[in-house]
Parts: C-alpha cells; structure tokens; sequence
C-alpha cells in the first residue's frame, strides 16, 4: 500500500460544471517515482480541496464561494456613478432600502467586469447608510477598474447595483 507523502493538485475547467484534476504522488519513501492520475470530479466538489502532511495529518478546506444565486442583484437601487479625480475614482450611489442595514460594500476589481461581493472582496466597508460616496485614492493612472456597491442586510443575501467601468489615464 502506497504511504502518500506529497500532493500536488492542478485544476482545469472542463464545462458542464467539471474539472479535470491531476494529482501528483509520490509513493513509499523508497519510491520516489511520482505518480500522476486524472480524476474527473464536480466543480464544487473541487473547490473543497484538502491537502495532507505525514509529518502531521493536517487538512484544509477551502471554502465554498458564495454562488451568485444567493446574491441579489437590483437595478432599483445602489444606482452607482463615477468620475475621475486628481487623487483618485470618486464613486457616488443610491441608499439602500434594507430593512436591517449593516453597511455598504466597495467591491472593486481589475479582472473581472462583472464583480461582486463576497465572490471579488471589497476594498471598503461603510457601516452609515448615510454615506454614499467613496473616494477609491488607490486606483492607479493606467488602470482599468470595474466597481460595484453592495449592501449587506442581517439575516438576507447581499445587494447589489450595477457595475461601472472605469479607466484611468
């Protein structure tokens, strides 16, 4: 029986909610012939990858993303605009109507045009429904950044308005 003492995973998309996963062992310690099998598993079965150590068995879980279906995306409100500044993307936005308010979330990313919290992050949190405009001082000349505003309510999905696209010179 193979003792396996190191693992290395690489994922490939596949479609139709698969991914192709290569794993690499190496056997016995006395065989350091790596082996390399293909599995064939769902998507989120692939997201929870877990690793081990002989050393110590240690497993991680990643954690599943949060599917966009379990977001609320409106056009009614978190209407967002932005402009350029000399320091900065100033971004200016509806209030949210939450009954339970908990606070806004800037969710800005440079690769994905379509960004949403929690899935992107976000580089703010306003815990005041009262502020809706945000200066992004980190947005660099020569940058393309595509922002959104989420508001995040007790006990419900987030939030969130539309996307707006925005280079800076």
């Amino acid at each position: 029986m193979k003792r396996f003492f190191a693992l290395v995973a690489a994922f490939a998309v596949m479609g139709a909610g698969c991914v192709s996963v290569d794993v690499m062992t190496k056997g016995a310690a006395d065989d350091a012939t790596p082996v390399v099998e293909e599995t064939i598993v769902s998507e989120a079965d692939a997201l929870a990858v877990e690793t081990s150590s002989t050393e110590s068995v240690e497993t991680t879980t990643m954690p599943e993303p949060v599917p966009a279906a379990e977001v609320r995306f409106t056009d009614d409100e978190l209407r967002l605009e932005a402009r350029e500044h000399a320091d900065g993307v100033v971004l200016e936005w509806t209030a949210s109507s939450a009954e339970v308010f908990e606070g806004y979330k800037v969710v800005r990313s440079e690769t994905d045009a379509l960004p949403w919290y929690p899935k992107d992050g976000a580089v703010a949190f306003l815990p005041n429904r009262e502020t809706l405009t945000y200066l992004d001082a980190d947005a660099e000349h020569g940058g393309v950044y595509h922002y959104r505003i989420c508001a995040l309510e007790t006990d419900a999905p987030p939030t969130c308005g539309n996307v707006v696209n925005v280079e800076r010179p």
